[in-house]
């Protein structure tokens, strides 16, 4: 040993070595042993001869060199640590050290699995990874995941797209034209009492039209006071989309400074006409078979809903109908697919689900099918019918955007054909676009379910009476045989 030190080994000798860098760029990397490499079949080389290095009690030391784990368990012999270089200036070609879950390189070879790659299945011999494409049908346990998998749900479920107004069904298309006409343009959209005030707020955000005069209703107009008010509002929610733009906020905050605000201003002068959130709303437990949907139905599916109200029907028919469902006890005091309390009696007519910005439009799209499928099911029980001759509007929200499709029973398949988008509230013209849609959607979605709805009621109410008829007619003869 040099320069009088004592108790070194191997392990200080490279130590000494990874004190800096070479020339060339160069980190020699401590391994547990420095010893020459060589391959599994290749004979021991000899190492220099070297006097042991002496314990504190003066006595020979043990050697302390390691030795790597066998290649093989077939053969006995073993092979050593190499010394590994790291070469900054070519990251690709040096080997990297091995993190747990963040690298794939492993100290004992290239062979164990990144924790992050697909999963390899080899069971008929042939390597497939399981996640290059998704497959069409159900999962091997039956979970329906996506909307392509409603093709395989009961009733089966699809969507239909939709460009122009001979795709749609025959009394959808006018409400369609109406409103690819409206996005299109601004044409009568602003009550004339504010022209003003609207004008200086598009002049004011450099949005002023050319043109602005055709913007303007020739309509018998809404007074100054309410249409002002109504300005205000959608000025403070074409201020809060860019607000909450630049902020990315989470979906609730989109809920209440946007979405609410145009919903709740879209209903306001309608009719027996209300919105709700129903965000924590869940369906019906037994609706929709848990084992073809799983934990989906327990999680939310839709986040809006427009209801019919009182006097637009009589309350009491509704629960003499519902008195006589037999599919689900739950179903005896609810109209709706949700059991939630503030709607037990209110049906929904539209419903809106809103994408949130941190999730996917694939799985905002399949958590409103789900709701829809699990809506068309509960109207055919309500109606004791294979089919619904109605149409449900499904308003879908993408932050800013705002967009319409509709579904509809076929009795051996629901479709929702792709419409229209309505606006975006990025821009006040933009929303007076989206709220002038939601409105005519509404008005046109109430009048046809209202219609099929009141029928129902009717008809149940018929069938209650003669059921009540003939059960008195059966009491009066077991009355009469009886005294006889």
């Amino acid at each position: 040993m040099a320069g009088g030190s004592r108790g070194r080994g191997a392990k200080d000798d490279v130590e000494d070595n990874n004190a800096g860098l070479s020339s060339a760029g160069r980190r020699v990397l401590w391994q547990p042993a420095q010893l020459p490499v060589r391959s599994p079949t290749e004979s021991p080389a000899k190492s220099p001869a070297k006097s042991p290095a002496k314990s504190r009690s003066g006595s020979p030391a043990k050697s302390k060199s390691r030795t790597a784990r066998p290649a093989s368990t077939a053969s006995p012999q073993k092979t050593q640590y190499k010394t590994v270089t790291h070469d900054f200036l070519d990251q690709e070609a040096a080997p990297r050290p091995w993190i747990p879950g963040l690298t794939t390189t492993h100290p004992f070879g290239n062979d164990m699995p990144s924790f992050n790659s697909p999963v390899a299945d080899v069971s008929d011999g042939a390597s497939r990874t399981t996640s290059s494409r998704r497959s069409t049908s159900p999962s091997k346990e039956g979970i329906i995941t996506s909307v392509a998998e409603l093709a395989f749900a009961d009733p089966p479920m699809r969507s239909q797209a939709a460009n122009k107004a001979q795709d749609f069904p025959e009394h959808v298309r006018a409400l369609f034209t109406k409103l690819k006409r409206m996005a299109g343009s601004a044409i009568g959209l602003v009550p004339p009492s504010v022209k003003e005030e609207f004008a200086a707020d598009l002049e004011n955000v450099s949005e002023l039209p050319e043109d602005i005069d055709p913007c303007f209703s020739n309509k018998p107009g809404v007074p100054y006071p309410d249409a002002l008010k109504q300005l205000g509002k959608l000025q403070d929610i074409r201020d809060s989309t860019s607000t909450c733009k630049n902020e990315d906020p989470y979906e609730p905050t989109w809920n209440a400074l946007i979405h609410s605000p145009m919903l709740q201003e879209a209903v306001r002068p309608l009719q027996d006409v209300r919105h709700h959130d129903i965000t924590r709303a869940l369906v019906i437990e037994g609706l929709l078979p848990d084992a073809m949907y799983g934990e989906k139905l327990k999680s939310k599916l839709i986040d809006y809903a427009i209801t019919l109200q009182c006097p637009a029907f009589s309350e009491t028919d509704l629960k003499a109908v519902l008195a006589t469902s037999e599919e689900n006890p739950a179903l005896r005091y609810n109209i709706n697919p949700c059991d939630y309390d503030p709607l037990l009696l209110k049906p929904i007519f539209v419903n809106i689900g809103i994408n949130s910005p941190y999730g996917t439009s694939a799985e905002a799209r399949f958590q409103l099918y789900l709701w829809i499928l699990a809506h068309f099911t509960r109207l055919r029980w309500f109606a004791k019918e294979p089919k619904v001759p109605v149409i449900l509007p499904l308003v879908q929200v993408i932050e800013s955007l705002w967009r319409v499709s509709f579904a509809v029973d076929n009795g051996d398949e629901i479709v929702v054909y792709d419409g229209v988008t309505l606006g975006d509230t990025e821009t006040l013209l933009g929303c007076y676009r989206v709220l002038e849609g939601l409105r005519v959607t509404i008005e046109w979605a109430k009048a046809q379910f209202l219609d099929w709805f009141l029928q129902v009621l009717a008809n149940g109410t018929t069938h209650r009476k003669k059921a009540e008829e003939a059960e008195e007619g059966m009491e009066a003869e077991r009355s009469a045989s009886t005294s006889v």
